[in-house]
């Protein structure tokens, strides 16, 4: 039994078509990888209370902060993509925040608290 091989299966493109090797199709897509949680939980929950956010802003904004763009944190969280902006945008007006970058640096200022092994947080040496 022979193999099929297609490539480029619309004329003249480059790569656009499914393209089937070995007789198996392409890989879909994989989902965006998300860099680990900004915060714990429980500083999540401060968050929350500070800002009076509701708990689906406050799920939003954890995958938006670990670097997903929200459209893939919608996608994860099974909302419309417009509901997820909303969620942002409602949040960033509850937190005076401008922007991602703005909230990142306010979350990080305000509730993140380092944890960095064999030092004090003061940056001197634990002797």
């Amino acid at each position: 039994m022979g193999r099929t091989q297609m490539r480029n299966t619309v004329p003249g493109s480059r790569g656009s078509g499914p393209e089937i090797v070995a007789g198996r199709p392409e890989a879909p897509p994989t989902a965006p990888r998300a860099h680990p949680p900004l915060l714990t939980d429980a500083q999540w929950a401060q968050v929350a209370r500070a800002g009076r956010l509701t708990k689906r802003e406050v799920d939003v904004l954890k995958w938006v902060t670990r670097g997903l763009r929200v459209r893939d944190a919608a996608r994860r969280l099974r909302i419309g993509t417009e509901t997820a902006r909303g969620y942002v945008r409602e949040a960033y007006k509850k937190l005076g925040c401008k922007g991602k970058v703005d909230l990142i640096l306010r979350l990080v200022h305000e509730y993140w608290t380092p944890v960095v092994l064999g030092r004090v947080q003061d940056g001197s040496r634990g002797r």
